[in-house]
C-alpha cells in the first residue's frame, strides 16, 4: 500500500518573424530528444487522469501531498483552451483543484480525480497555478495562485487561501494586489503567512514581452499576509531571472527557490522577526530551466526541469512540438543529482512538477495531459511499489 509519510510536505503577431524563428530552431526539439531516455533507477509510464464524469483533466501545473487525507491535490487548467477563448472573445473555461487518492497509484491508470468544490460559496473562475499545503493539526489549509487572466500578453492573478477538508474547500481570504500579477508558486510558512515567487517584474503586454526577449533579473520572492489581505505583499528577495518554484525545507527553517533563467536553486534562511534576509546559498545548478520544486520525506530535493526552454517557448505559442521532460533528484545539500529524462508516453511533456509518494515519483505538466508514474526499476523492469510505512 502506498502511504504518504510523516508531514510530507503571446502571442507574436508577425507571421514572418514566427516563421523565421521556427525555422532557425527547428532542430532544438530533435537535439533535446536525443538526450531523452537516460538509464535511471526508475521505469516511467504516462497515464491519463479523468474527473468523476470521465472528462480528461488537462494541464496539471502543480501537485501537493496531503498526508491527512492520503491524497494528491492537483492544480489544473487547460491553458490552450483559455488562450483560444481570450483570442476569440468567448467565455473563459475554468480550471479546478482535484483530489486523487494515493491508493490509486498502486495500479495502472487511468486515474480518477474528484474536483474539490468551494463549499456553498459561488464557484469562482479559477485557473490554479502554484499551490502550497499547510497542516499543523489545527489548521489544514491550501494556498493557491489563481491566474484568472493568463496569456502571454497580459497578466493578472490573485492569491487565495482555503480551509481544505476531505470533500471541499472554503475560502478564508484572498489577496488581489498588482504585486501578485505575475505570482507563480506559493508556500505557506504558517496558517496565514505565505511566500510566493513572481516570475517577471512587468504585468502589461509590452513589459512582459521585453522581459521574455531580454531576460532581465527582475523577479524574486514576496511575502503575503492573509490575516491582513488588504496589505500589499512585501518584496523580500529580488534580482532573480524568472523565479519559479518555492518550497520549505524539511526543518522549515529555509526556503528553496528555483529560477528558470538563472538555471539554479537557491536556499534562503527564513529570518526571525524583522531581521533582514541574508544572501542565499546556491545549492544546485541545472542543465535546463528549473520549474516547481518539492522536498521528499528524507529531505531530498526533487525538481521538474525544462531541458530545452526555447523549445517550450515555441510550443507555448503553437510553433513547435511538445518538448520532452526532465526530473532532477538531489540530496538535501544539492549533491549527487540523479537525472531522469522521459519522452511522451513515459512522462508528460514539458514537466512542471514532480513529487515523491512512498517510493513512487509522480510527474505532471501544465502543457500536457495525465501524470507520469515512475517506479523503482531493476534490470528486469519495474518493481512492485513497496509500503512506505
Amino acid at each position: 500500500m502506498i502511504k504518504v509519510g510523516g508531514n510530507v510536505k503571446r502571442r507574436w503577431r508577425s507571421t514572418a518573424a514566427a516563421t523565421a524563428i521556427a525555422a532557425f530552431v527547428m532542430c532544438v526539439p530533435m537535439i533535446a530528444a536525443a538526450f531523452a531516455g537516460t538509464d535511471t533507477p526508475y521505469a516511467c509510464t504516462q497515464f491519463d487522469v479523468v474527473d468523476t464524469d470521465g472528462a480528461p483533466v488537462l494541464g496539471i501545473e502543480d501537485i501537493a501531498l496531503d498526508e491527512r487525507y492520503q491524497r494528491l491535490v492537483l492544480s489544473a487548467y487547460d491553458r490552450f483552451a483559455v488562450m483560444a477563448a481570450q483570442q476569440d472573445g468567448t467565455a473563459l473555461p475554468g480550471g479546478g483543484l482535484y483530489s486523487l487518492p494515493v491508493e490509486q497509484l498502486e495500479r495502472p491508470g487511468p486515474f480518477v480525480a474528484q474536483r474539490l468544490p468551494f463549499g456553498e460559496n459561488d464557484q469562482p473562475l479559477i485557473h490554479p497555478h502554484g499551490i502550497g499545503l499547510y497542516d499543523d493539526v489545527e489548521a489544514h489549509r491550501l494556498a493557491v495562485v489563481n491566474r484568472y487572466s493568463d496569456t502571454h500578453d497580459a497578466s493578472a492573478a490573485t492569491l487565495m487561501l482555503f480551509d481544505i477538508s476531505e470533500d471541499d474547500l472554503s475560502l478564508v481570504a484572498e489577496i488581489d494586489d498588482p504585486l501578485a500579477c505575475r505570482a507563480n508558486d506559493i508556500a505557506l510558512i504558517d496558517a496565514t503567512t505565505a511566500h510566493f515567487t513572481y516570475d517577471q517584474g512587468s504585468c502589461g503586454a509590452l513589459g512582459v514581452w521585453l522581459e521574455r526577449i531580454f531576460s532581465p533579473s527582475r523577479s524574486g520572492l514576496r511575502r503575503a499576509d492573509f490575516a491582513a489581505p488588504a496589505t500589499a505583499p512585501e518584496t523580500v528577495v529580488e534580482g532573480l531571472a524568472f523565479a519559479n518554484g518555492v518550497v520549505l525545507t524539511r526543518d522549515r527553517r529555509s526556503i528553496l527557490v528555483s529560477a528558470s533563467r538563472d538555471r539554479v536553486l537557491r536556499r534562503y534562511a527564513i529570518p526571525e522577526g524583522d531581521m533582514a534576509w541574508q544572501d542565499p546559498e546556491i545549492i544546485l545548478g541545472y542543465d535546463g530551466g528549473p520549474d516547481n520544486v518539492s522536498v521528499a520525506d528524507d529531505g531530498r530535493i526533487i525538481t521538474a526541469v525544462h531541458p530545452a526552454p526555447f523549445a517550450l517557448f515555441l510550443h507555448m505559442n503553437k510553433w513547435g512540438p511538445l518538448p520532452h521532460s526532465r526530473v532532477v533528484i538531489a540530496q538535501p545539500d544539492g549533491s549527487d543529482p540523479l537525472i531522469i529524462d522521459g519522452s511522451k508516453g513515459q512522462l508528460p511533456g514539458a514537466a512542471t512538477s514532480a513529487v515523491e509518494v512512498g517510493d513512487v515519483l509522480v510527474v505532471s505538466s501544465a502543457w500536457d495531459e495525465g501524470l507520469g508514474i515512475c517506479r523503482p526499476s531493476a534490470a528486469g523492469g519495474p518493481l512492485k511499489v513497496s509500503d512506505a510505512n
